[in-house]
């Protein structure tokens, strides 16, 4: 991606508000707002290909906000030096000039900004691989499926046990997604039970990351 593009990235994401919370906040903010909306249609009784719309409307939204909170918490973990020497292969692939390093510095572009927004994370696999190398483990994903992250009351949520299907679940988003802008849905369906099935493993899988991350940043320890 080239610089100018980068720049123009950061300013769009300075200039909004989704800055001013934590990127799990962030994430379940924007869920939150395209589930309102599903629920008011299906509770005015619209025409049935309304409804579809509004299910498409909610997967393009959830995905986003699977990219937001994944987006942040890279930003978060690079300024706070938290990640292995290894993971510096990935700043070999990025081409700056020394232009571009003076427009850093007059910008004040941080290195977890430029790193950031030059990533995709819109899908398990880009990032599996990039938190994989990051907090240097050999499947981030997997590790997240088996980490006990804590309800409360000596609760745990473990995602394999509660989604088994977690990761073929989120896969099927970012399908959707991918239907949705480049293809004509119109006579397509998606029923509100696969739906809530679906968003229900993407919810679950930032909860559990949002811990897992904590307590790779040494932020988070099992009472």
């Amino acid at each position: 991606m080239k610089f100018n593009a980068i720049k123009n990235r950061i300013k769009l994401l300075r200039e909004s508000n989704v800055q001013h919370l934590l990127p799990i906040d962030s994430c379940m903010e924007k869920m939150r707002t395209a589930e309102a909306l599903v629920d008011f249609i299906e509770k005015q009784e619209a025409e049935t290909d309304i409804i579809q719309q509004a299910h498409w409307y909610f997967v393009i939204m959830c995905v986003g906000a699977l990219e937001i909170y994944f987006k942040g918490m890279a930003e978060i973990f690079i300024q706070g030096g938290w990640f292995k020497d290894s993971f510096l292969d990935t700043l070999r692939q990025e081409k700056i000039s020394l232009v571009d390093f003076i427009d850093m510095n007059k910008e004040e572009i941080t290195l977890g900004e430029l790193l950031s927004v030059s990533q995709s994370f819109q899908d398990l696999n880009s990032i599996n691989n990039f938190y994989s190398k990051m907090i240097g483990c050999k499947n981030f994903v997997k590790e997240v499926g088996e980490f006990k992250a804590p309800l409360g009351k000596g609760q745990f949520l473990i995602l394999n046990d509660k989604h088994p299907t977690f990761e073929k679940d989120i896969n099927n988003l970012v399908h959707f997604r991918h239907l949705v802008i480049h293809h004509d849905t119109s006579k397509r369906t998606l029923s509100k039970k696969n739906l809530d099935r679906m968003i229900g493993s993407l919810i679950d899988f930032v909860y559990a990351t949002d811990f897992y991350l904590m307590e790779a940043s040494g932020g988070y320890t099992e009472v």
